[in-house]
């Protein structure tokens, strides 16, 4: 059985009743993820949990800061230790501002990590990918890349603290296998031809094909499963928004979006 996490922060509580029945279309049970000092604000009674504090590092101007970084296996650790999740298989980590089509699909167990690859090595990193969520993991995989990202955090292996990078080069010096489902992911939807894209992608078309792990897949379908995006907000911490950016990515879109270098 699949828990789905979303990663949430409380300046976004507003969003989370119009995102709330996207996160559901999953199929599978949700549990909000907050900050420690400032609570998240939910729609409706949902089991959640703290982990980490409202802070924001901007890992792009390369400040090689591991709190993103500790944040994230923050939630897979709570995974692997609250007593909450002991009914549960897999974890499917989500953030806010993406949202579900249809049903996930059960998680592949001769592979049992999942995960959306976005990108391959670029200047100044090490990785030779990188990926977008969702990220989801079986308990196998998840202990291991808890004790493999621990290991990399205290040798200051972070990839300047961008978690999809970080989790890039984790991967790969595990030498895991993973595989990916159909997934829509943009840096940001301010522009018509973004905003086109997204709204095919929410109507369930498939504009390409599912990007495949070099160590093979899973022949899962090509229909879309997953719309993503992240936050296209000016922002020097996680509560400063600059409204106006949001407003623009909602016209025109039937959920909000706008996402990671596809």
């Amino acid at each position: 059985m699949t828990v789905l996490t979303i990663d949430t922060y409380e300046a976004i509580s507003d969003f989370l009743p119009l995102m709330w029945p996207h996160y559901e279309k999953a199929g599978v049970d949700v549990v909000g993820i907050e900050r420690t000092n400032k609570a998240t604000r939910w729609p409706k009674e949902v089991p959640h949990f703290a982990v980490g504090e409202d802070y924001f590092t901007c890992w792009a101007a390369k400040q090689n800061d591991p709190y993103l970084c500790n944040r994230w296996l923050g939630v897979i650790e709570l995974f692997l230790t609250h007593p909450h999740f002991a009914k549960y298989d897999d974890l499917c980590l989500f953030e806010w501002d993406a949202l579900f089509v249809k049903p996930l699909p059960k998680l592949d167990p001769a592979i049992g990590l999942c995960l959306t690859l976005a990108g391959h090595q670029m200047a100044g990193f090490k990785a030779p990918y990188f990926f977008h969520l969702p990220w989801w993991m079986d308990r196998k995989r998840a202990e291991l890349i808890l004790a493999k990202g621990r290991d990399m955090v205290a040798k200051g292996d972070i990839e300047h603290g961008s978690v999809d990078v970080f989790l890039g080069l984790l991967v790969h010096q595990l030498g895991l296998k993973w595989y990916s489902i159909p997934f829509f992911s943009r840096n940001r939807l301010d522009h018509p031809t973004r905003l086109a894209e997204a709204k095919a992608a929410n109507q369930g078309w498939s504009l390409r094909r599912p990007r495949r792990s070099r160590q093979g897949d899973a022949g899962l379908p090509a229909d879309m499963i997953v719309l993503s995006s992240y936050a296209p907000f000016d922002r020097s911490t996680e509560t400063e928004h600059n409204q106006l950016a949001a407003k623009r990515s909602w016209e025109g879109a039937s959920a909000r979006s706008s996402i990671q270098p596809a």
